[in-house]
């Protein structure tokens, strides 16, 4: 501390005062870097944040409605069909498309009441799979039956589903 002490003294005042100006200019960077620079970058990002949340807000409230209408669609529907019977299957060009897409073109189905029977040839294992589990959740199917047999391009046979209304 000493020699700092006498370093200073031998230094001219010009010198002197360079040092204070360069000293005070450094610990105004750090006070500005450390305090005063987040505060104002989080006052800056706040609105964009916020526009943010009210955007993904609006999103949920319409996904909160269309689950609203939805479960009232289906309350009523339920309602309307004959106790003790299940509702009968609709299989709509989507369902055809993703079962057509997960067990190739020769795919075929065919709903009769709750029971939907798929047909199909020629497919793999991983198709198979990738199949029953389209039929399983798009409609909560449960397997009744299956009559599979390994062919020349792959497996064929049929299967049949009960489909479990939710």
């Amino acid at each position: 501390m000493r020699e700092v002490r006498r370093q200073w003294e031998m230094l001219s005042e010009r010198e002197r005062a360079w040092l204070r100006v360069a000293g005070t200019v450094v610990s105004l960077f750090v006070v500005w870097s450390a305090l005063f620079q987040p505060a104002l970058h989080s006052l800056r990002s706040a609105a964009a944040e916020r526009a943010q949340a009210q955007a993904a807000l609006e999103r949920l409230q319409v996904l909160a409605a269309q689950a609203s209408n939805l479960r009232t669609t289906a309350a009523s529907a339920g309602a309307q069909t004959p106790a003790g019977r299940a509702p009968g299957l609709v299989i709509d060009d989507t369902s055809r498309a993703l079962v057509t897409a997960a067990l190739g073109s020769s795919a075929r189905l065919q709903a009769q009441g709750p029971v939907v029977t798929v047909h199909f040839e020629g497919v793999s294992g991983e198709q198979l799979r990738q199949g029953l589990k389209t039929l399983r959740v798009r409609w909560g199917a449960q397997a009744l039956e299956a009559e599979l047999a390994p062919g020349p391009q792959g497996i064929r046979g049929r299967i049949q589903f009960e489909w479990q209304p939710n």
